[in-house]
């Protein structure tokens, strides 16, 4: 299973612009792009993805294919951002508006299975950012494995005593 992500403009139609359409997409996979990151640099990293929804907004049709979840964590973080933009206003919290930029454009954060089938793992209510299921789903992978290595911590723990 991979994971794409979408952002870019509407058709005259009021269809999306699709990779592989008449419109020109900037096509960034995550596999090579990752290699060209900044090696222990997040915040530089987490600029460089900012970036590009910023490159979206301003209307370049942008494909980030097999991207991993940092870079899906970090779009999302754009579409709350737009969610909460109102309220940022409100409070006037001005680092905050300048820290990343909100999703002004169309997106989609698709998982594509072996066989080619596309699934949005945005929610379809109000917010249209990640499902908090899926996010559940993707740390509890990452949890399991680490619950397991404490059981042979607290092995060695109990073995000095």
């Amino acid at each position: 299973m991979r994971i794409e992500i979408r952002l870019g403009q509407v058709f005259k139609d009021g269809n999306y612009a699709t990779p592989g359409s008449e419109e020109q997409w900037y096509e960034y996979d995550y596999k090579d792009w990752s290699t060209q990151l900044y090696k222990d640099n997040f915040k530089a990293n987490v600029k460089v993805v900012y970036d590009i929804v910023e490159r979206a907004n301003k209307g370049e049709n942008i494909l980030i294919d097999n991207c991993d979840h940092f870079v899906t964590y970090l779009v999302n973080n754009c579409l709350f951002r737009k969610v909460v933009e109102n309220e940022i206003k409100r409070l006037e919290d001005v680092e905050m508006l300048e820290l990343l930029p909100p999703v002004e454009t169309f997106c989609d954060i698709l998982e594509i299975d072996e066989d080619g089938k596309e699934v949005s793992i945005l929610t379809e209510d109000h917010r249209g950012c990640i499902g908090s299921n899926w996010f559940d789903k993707q740390m509890k992978i990452i949890m399991d494995d680490f619950y397991r290595l404490l059981n042979f911590y607290w092995s060695e723990d109990e073995k000095e005593d």
